[in-house]
């Protein structure tokens, strides 16, 4: 995708971003197996200390042939709320993207892998509907385990 973005600043103080992008999603198939949407969306990241992040993100769309009930599984946006700790070693976050069918959810944990690395150490769980573009309309609940790389910095979308 392709974004503008704008600081957020009180007091001359970096307290966030605002984001409006247009993205593109597929899941790279081709013929009958092809998904895809086009979306724009609108999000954020609102610093309230070092600790806690809040994101919110809108979207609105084009669903591709395929999907056209895509919205009625993804919902229009999501919010999320972050939370590292002040050494930050350890990271939380969960998602809620409410939907007309469900209240989709991600949950994610992660921990640093060394005290000098950037890599994490992460577990995540998701729960609802439109995790995929193939599947959006099947209820999945996944567990995943993973290593994951982390920017220094406060994390954005």
């Amino acid at each position: 995708g392709i974004a503008i973005i704008r600081p957020i600043l009180h007091d001359n103080k970096f307290k966030g971003i605002i984001l409006f992008s247009l993205e593109h999603e597929s899941n790279g198939k081709d013929s009958t197996a092809s998904r895809d949407w086009n979306f724009v969306t609108l999000s954020g990241s609102v610093f309230f200390n070092e600790q806690i992040t809040i994101q919110p993100k809108l979207w609105i769309g084009l669903p591709g042939k395929e999907n056209k009930d895509l919205f009625d599984y993804r919902g229009y946006g999501s919010l999320t709320v972050a939370y590292r700790s002040r050494n930050d070693h350890m990271g939380f976050s969960a998602t809620l993207n409410p939907s007309a069918k469900f209240l989709n959810t991600q949950f994610e944990v992660s921990f640093r892998a060394s005290k000098k690395s950037n890599q994490f150490l992460f577990i995540q769980w998701f729960n609802g509907y439109g995790e995929s573009l193939m599947d959006y309309n099947q209820h999945v609940s996944m567990f995943r385990v993973g290593i994951c790389l982390k920017p220094f910095m406060k994390s954005v979308f």
